[in-house]
């Protein structure tokens, strides 16, 4: 099994990004990205996912299917002036 690094390793080298396998995984993106980065321990069940996101991505990249994941937007919050009376 690999571990967390190994598995970034796996990803980034086939061009893709966590949401990317997050969509044919079935994962959560915090979830890849805390088990990549070390903040969650690899089991047996996030890895299959994990793996099996990365080859079904992959795979839809190389046949020109790959869903196109967007970035969630920023929530900002608009910051009105005004003076106290």
């Amino acid at each position: 099994m690999l571990n967390g690094k190994e598995l970034r390793t796996f990803r980034t080298r086939r061009g893709l990004t966590i949401p990317n396998v997050a969509e044919y995984g079935g994962l959560a993106v915090s979830t890849i990205s805390d088990v990549e980065t070390g903040k969650l321990n690899v089991t047996e069940y996030n890895h299959r996912c994990i793996v099996d996101g990365i080859n079904k991505a992959f795979f839809a990249k190389v046949n020109g299917t790959l869903k196109q994941t967007q970035k969630p937007k920023a929530h900002t919050k608009s910051i009105k002036g005004g003076g106290g009376k």
